[in-house]
């Protein structure tokens, strides 16, 4: 099976690593009454930072940012995302939460998929979670909670769930609640968007199972986009083990043109006509068109030399980059594939692994230190982190490996 899934991944949440700590305080009340949401989930989204709201739907929060989204979710409610910044970080939040209708939830429900589960969980699985062996560490706890509908015309499966997915990361050392905005995969292209609000719990376990889960932590995140980001962010990919060099793509315009031909040919009846009057010089038209079929729709070119980071990466403020290139850019990580990735792409492991990015719309990526990178829907990812930028290998973005 070749593996050519392509991720879009958004990053709801907009992070600055600092050093400062800040106190975030507020109420939750239902937007409805004004009265007070008790054990409301509020956290900071991509992250292990979160609480719950007391019996007066108060909550207070201590933070390492001054940027970042506050995401508040209680069942039966609509999520609300607070985005915080320094304007507004010191100020008590007053977060109104909209009940959701139910008769509207009902006919949704309605229109999903009955046994929904039984038909699509696995491939739900396989994309979300991963099909890395250490995906089978991991466990969806609730997914009855999910829904699926799938749209034939445009060969489309959506997933939607009404509450928090929980998770378990057993690999990892985590319990996510995740909050699943959009699920969106199509089998035309393989291409996969997932947009959601996880918040990271930290399982408690002896000092054996800690030091396993710290070591796991940081295999998951070298090499990762993460690791990537932060990497590009300190002018230090070469140092972190990172090569990007520039991947020109093109339209293999003669397969097209083949393609279009034997199509119109076949659809006209024409196909049997000529071969049976012209013979042999038909025979050589069906082979030529045959051999052009086999060739890759898009045909790639790929410097033999790596760019510098500068040449994609520019100063936007004191604590912002911006990220910025009108083509395809390898990047290359200097660690082997794993034997897993090798099997499902039909080859040997290579020593080092390959991932391709590009930007669906001609617009800047602002990445912060803490490696987070907003206008996430415009990145477009294939090759290794398409296989690896999964949940079981998911880490919040205020881990920091341990030197």
């Amino acid at each position: 099976m070749m593996f050519r899934w392509t991720l879009f991944l958004l990053l709801c949440s907009i992070a600055t690593h600092l050093q400062s700590q800040q106190l975030i305080t507020g109420i939750v009340k239902d937007a409805s009454n004004q009265q007070p949401i008790s054990g409301a989930s509020v956290f900071v989204n991509n992250t292990s930072i979160g609480t719950v709201t007391n019996s007066e739907g108060a909550f207070a929060l201590t933070v390492n940012y001054q940027q970042f989204d506050l995401v508040v979710s209680s069942i039966g409610f609509e999520n609300a995302v607070i985005k915080i910044t320094t304007t507004n970080v010191a100020m008590p939040q007053q977060v109104l939460l909209k009940p959701k209708p139910k008769e509207l939830e009902a006919v949704t429900v309605a229109a999903f998929e009955k046994d929904g589960w039984n038909k699509w969980g696995r491939l739900f699985t396989e994309l979300f979670i991963g099909v890395m062996p250490e995906a089978s560490s991991v466990t969806i706890m609730n997914s009855d909670k999910i829904k699926f509908r799938y749209k034939k015309k445009e060969k489309l499966l959506e997933a939607i769930a009404f509450e928090p997915i929980i998770i378990k990361n057993n690999y990892l050392g985590y319990t996510l609640q995740y909050d699943l905005v959009t699920f969106e995969y199509t089998f035309s292209n393989k291409s996969l968007l997932v947009a959601g609000y996880p918040l990271f719990i930290p399982m408690e376990g002896n000092e054996a199972k800690q030091r396993k889960w710290e070591r796991h932590r940081k295999e998951a995140y070298e090499g990762s986009t993460m690791h990537f980001m932060r990497s590009i962010y300190r002018n230090k990919l070469a140092q972190d083990g990172f090569q990007i060099r520039v991947l020109q793509r093109f339209e293999n315009t003669e397969r097209t043109r083949v393609a279009l031909r034997t199509q119109s040919l076949y659809n006209n009846n024409d196909w049997v006509e000529q071969s049976t009057q012209k013979g042999t010089q038909a025979y050589d038209s069906a082979k030529y068109y045959t051999d052009i079929l086999k060739q890759p729709k898009v045909n790639s070119v790929l410097s033999q030399q790596p760019i510098t980071p500068d040449s994609i990466a520019y100063a936007i403020d004191s604590t912002t980059l911006g990220v910025f290139f009108n083509h395809y850019i390898e990047v290359r990580y200097n660690k082997k594939e794993t034997t897993t990735y090798a099997q499902l792409e039909g080859h040997e492991p290579y020593p080092f692994r390959r991932s391709n990015i590009t930007l669906v719309k001609p617009d800047e990526l602002v990445v912060l230190s803490s490696g987070m990178h907003f206008e996430g829907t415009n990145l477009l990812r294939d090759g290794y982190w398409a296989y690896s930028e999964k949940i079981a290998y998911m880490l919040p973005f205020d881990y920091w490996p341990k030197p």
